[in-house]
């Protein structure tokens, strides 16, 4: 999760311009160590079979849909494109922005489903983590496409 969210912020530290730079630098620092934190106090490492807590991971996924925001904020106000349905950046947007929503409230009711309802979290939690990241790749596909040479 951390990887993703260096290379995520890092796409978009290039791409939102000088003004938000600076606060990307921040995040990334601070968000990496909230991260790090949650999931080492909410691990119960005498019981590892269990996995590792992810909802730590809640605090990347919101740093997503604000990346996402802020960039077509920066769309918006820079009006670079003429045809936003043509640019690379927008496409990036909106696929950030599906997959963070959409695993920030699959995570949020992970901790949920897991506490009164087990046996639905294992019938849901692929179908939907799947569906997520194939709509995002799709999504990601499109702004590959539209990317300038």
């Amino acid at each position: 999760m951390i990887t993703e969210f260096f290379f995520i912020s890092i796409y978009y530290r290039k791409n939102l311009g000088k003004l938000h730079t600076r606060y990307i630098n921040y995040a990334i620092v601070l968000l990496s160590a909230v991260f790090l934190a949650t999931n080492l106090l909410k691990t119960d490492f005498n019981n590892l079979s269990k996995g590792i807590n992810l909802s730590g991971g809640l605090v990347f996924f919101m740093a997503y849909i604000i990346y996402s925001i802020a960039g077509f904020y920066t769309i918006i106000k820079e009006q670079k494109v003429l045809y936003i349905e043509k640019s690379s950046f927008f496409w990036g947007n909106v696929a950030f922005i599906i997959y963070g929503s959409g695993m920030f409230f699959l995570i949020l009711f992970f901790d949920f489903l897991e506490t009164s309802d087990m046996q639905a979290l294992r019938k849901l939690w692929q179908p939907i983590t799947c569906s997520i990241n194939v709509t995002e790749y799709l999504v990601l596909t499109l702004a590959i496409t539209f990317k300038k040479r």
